[in-house]
């Protein structure tokens, strides 16, 4: 367990309930009070001037009116697939049937893969989607062959010189893009790009309602990418979450079944730990085309096959990801690690799986930016790595260009590939780069909202902390400090015990997720004070409130 430094947001104590809400409200809605508690898809408008937008939108509808085949081609994971589902979904509600779909395997490789030049070459459109700003020679190749390129795409621009030239780029983060919101993911510019296709076309068409369908799967693609839930990403999450917990959508509804949510409210962390990575698996350790099929199949039948297999193919997930973990845990248990950086590769580890490693070996072992990679038959390493707040991957492996085949992500994640000779060097130069920037950097920060006392743990406040759902980066679970708590009884469960059941004076119950883990196990015996910083909500069984403790610190 990586003990961190408690910094605390707000230092005046509340005295009520009321003044805890107010101070919440002002930390994160800022001037923008009614949009962030009250957040609806009308409010989408103002997140509409984007570059290349409309340009796209005209693009595709003229290639629409003329008949012509579109190519669709998705990234493998949950953003790609639910931003390529929702096309699909508007193609069949206007009667659209000229199209195919393409999804990379994992093997092929992250973008467009050569598989859709060799079977697809001179399709009048392509449309590709959360890939293509970097892909150069592949949308060169294919314009050659005389098709025009439509890239939907969020992925960071760090050189301007290498953005393929696609006929039509949409990307925020691009140069000379107005939006006054980078961060939506490919998912979410999807919906946006479809509102705006549905504007242009004319009386022949059907209108596309752009229902619960669509706003669901935005959601997912959002959540899935780990984006920022604020502006027009909390905007889309809220309400592809709200007719998500409609049951609508069948290909959802059969998703929470197999992921046992069939009675319980899906929120972010819903979608960010059961669905997501479901649709993810595979992407990581089977054929993405699994997922999409589940999303888009009108059959009840083919929705159940294709759920039990992502289940299935989650669960080999988990294994493989185990497997991984516990290698990785042995080597660092061996090694007194003195780098900021961390950057490990081994024979045999699954590729689809070590990014997610990373992030565990982050959250356990390790605090900083950590790169896990696997090394095949011919030498080649292809690696994920994952960061820290206020450490920039992206900018990290510019810096390493020279060792690197091909690399690309965002701040927060990235996918590198480089030959194994030249692992040496670059681990060398990532240190170095990590090495110049402040050391505050480095030090895991658990970042509380407020302290509140005891007698303010009750419903009441659990009620109104649903005014800031959803949450994920950018909002956050309101996270609370408690103090000088008596713990009056530790019990373990689950499977293995590796959870943590307390009691402290007054009757107020807490759960430790993963504590052993965590290695909180060893200090949380009855009879101690100790300061809890934790997180509310209702006990699902008892329906009063109970801590999700994120840490202790024993009183002396």
């Amino acid at each position: 367990m990586i003990s961190p430094e408690w910094v605390i947001n707000h230092r005046q104590i509340p005295s009520d309930v009321d003044e805890v809400i107010s101070i919440l409200v002002k930390s994160r809605a800022g001037e923008r009070e009614d949009e962030f508690l009250h957040p609806h898809l009308s409010g989408l408008k103002s997140y509409m001037e984007i570059k290349n937008l409309d340009e796209g939108a005209r693009l595709l509808v003229s290639h629409l009116e003329r008949g012509h085949r579109v190519v669709l081609v998705g990234d493998y994971d949950c953003d790609g697939i639910t931003s390529i589902a929702q096309l699909v979904w508007f193609f069949r509600d206007i009667g659209y049937g000229n199209f195919e779909t393409i999804i990379p395997t994992r093997e092929e490789g992250y973008g467009i893969p050569l598989r859709a030049l060799e079977q697809h070459a001179g399709a009048p459109l392509f449309l590709a989607v959360d890939c293509g700003t970097h892909d150069v020679e592949m949308i060169g190749a294919l314009k050659d062959s005389g098709s025009d390129v439509v890239v939907i795409d969020h992925h960071e621009v760090t050189d301007p010189s290498r953005i393929a030239p696609a006929t039509v780029l949409i990307n925020p983060k691009q140069p000379g893009c107005p939006s006054r919101f980078k961060d939506l993911c490919s998912s979410g510019l999807t919906l946006l790009f479809l509102i705006r296709v549905r504007q242009m076309l004319d009386g022949r068409w059907p209108y596309p309602t752009l229902d619960g369908r669509y706003q669901s799967l935005a959601a997912l693609g959002t959540i899935a990418d780990v984006m920022p839930l604020t502006g027009a990403n909390r905007i889309i999450a809220k309400a592809g979450l709200e007719r998500i917990n409609e049951d609508r959508f069948p290909p959802i509804r059969i998703l929470r079944d197999v992921a046992g949510l069939s009675s319980r409210t899906i929120n972010a962390g819903s979608v960010g730990f059961y669905l997501a990575p479901r649709i993810n698996a595979a992407g990581r350790v089977g054929d993405p085309a699994t997922a999409l099929s589940l999303l888009t199949a009108t059959e009840i039948d083919d929705m159940n096959r294709a759920a039990r297999e992502l289940n299935r193919l989650n669960t080999a997930r988990q294994l493989e990801e185990s497997k991984i973990l516990r290698r990785i845990s042995m080597y660092l248990k061996t090694r007194r690690i003195k780098n900021r950086t961390l950057v490990i590769a081994g024979r045999g580890w699954h590729p689809g799986v070590v990014g997610i490693v990373a992030s565990r070996v982050i959250q356990n072992f390790h605090y900083g930016p950590v790169i896990i990679g696997t090394v095949n038959d011919e030498g080649v390493v292809r690696a994920s790595g994952r960061s820290i707040p206020g450490f920039d991957i992206c900018r990290a492996l510019q810096e390493c260009d020279e060792f690197l085949i091909r690399w690309g992500g965002h701040e927060a994640a990235a996918g590198l590939t480089l030959h194994l000779d030249m692992l040496s060097e670059f681990r060398k130069k990532f240190e170095a780069f990590a090495s110049g920037l402040p050391g505050d950097i480095f030090i895991p920060k658990l970042n509380i909202d407020l302290e509140i006392p005891r007698e303010l743990i009750r419903d009441e406040l659990v009620d109104h902390l649903s005014l800031f759902e959803p949450h994920g980066p950018g909002n956050p679970l309101p996270l609370f400090v408690t103090r000088n708590c008596l713990l009056e009884n530790v019990k373990p469960f689950g499977t293995e015990e590796r959870h943590l059941s307390l009691s402290f004076a007054g009757g107020l119950k807490g759960i430790v997720w993963r504590a052993r883990d965590k290695g909180f196990a060893p200090a949380l015996t009855p009879g101690v004070f100790c300061d809890v910083a934790y997180h509310l909500e209702l006990d699902p069984y008892t329906d009063l409130p109970r801590m999700i403790v994120r840490d202790v610190k024993i009183r002396k």
